[in-house]
């Protein structure tokens, strides 16, 4: 169907398209050179499209996606190379079922995908420079909290442009940026760490996350 945005947002998506083949073109190209971990991809894949097929809609052009929580646990438990592969495994059943337009789709994969890659970059940053952190676990736990935060805030601040250009809403209108919004998602995030530790330490508690 027709997007039915105007100008502006079209051109915001267009650049939006650019910058994650920018960002995630290398790895896109580097993926069938992987030769482990796939194991982990599929399953974390598979959770992400199921959870991200049914969100919870709200009544302001915006939507709860649970896939939230996986999405930050493969960040933290993948290479980028498969990263970068399940925002664009996880919309094709969204849109398949609810054939959203195509500018909007365009836009889901690109949202995800950067959310995702920002969230692995933060946590590599601490984990492989955070030498002042000696404890490995608490190394670890730094880690996911800034994977968490960088995923919620990078998720946010495109969701409210998208929405101020293609809809007409202030920041305020959105209600991204409330507390009720930052803390659903915070929560998610966080939920996503809590998997990651638990794949790593003991698999048989990942049913508590």
């Amino acid at each position: 169907r027709p997007s039915g945005l105007p100008r502006v947002a079209k051109i915001y998506l267009a650049c939006l398209g650019v910058l994650t083949i920018g960002v995630a073109g290398r790895f896109y190209l580097d993926a069938p050179s992987i030769h482990h971990d796939w194991m982990k991809f599929v399953a974390l894949a598979t959770a992400a499209t199921l959870a991200h097929t049914f969100p919870v809609k709200s009544p302001r052009n915006s939507q709860y996606h649970t896939s939230v929580l996986f999405l930050v646990a493969a960040a933290l438990l993948l290479p980028p190379e498969l990263v970068v592969l399940i925002p664009l495994v996880q919309t094709i059943p969204e849109w398949l079922k609810e054939r959203t337009p195509w500018a909007i789709q365009g836009f889901n994969i690109c949202n995800y995908t950067l959310d995702s890659l920002a969230a692995w970059g933060v946590s590599r940053l601490v984990l492989d420079h955070g030498r002042f952190i000696t404890n490995s676990d608490a190394r670890f736990a730094a880690a996911g909290l800034a994977a968490s935060l960088a995923f919620v805030a990078v998720n946010h601040v495109l969701v409210a442009i998208i929405l101020k250009l293609g809809r007409g809403h202030s920041i305020r209108e959105t209600g991204l940026f409330s507390t009720e919004a930052i803390s659903v998602d915070g929560v998610l995030a966080v939920l996503g760490v809590s998997l990651a530790a638990f794949w790593m330490w003991n698999p048989w508690l990942i049913f508590a996350a």
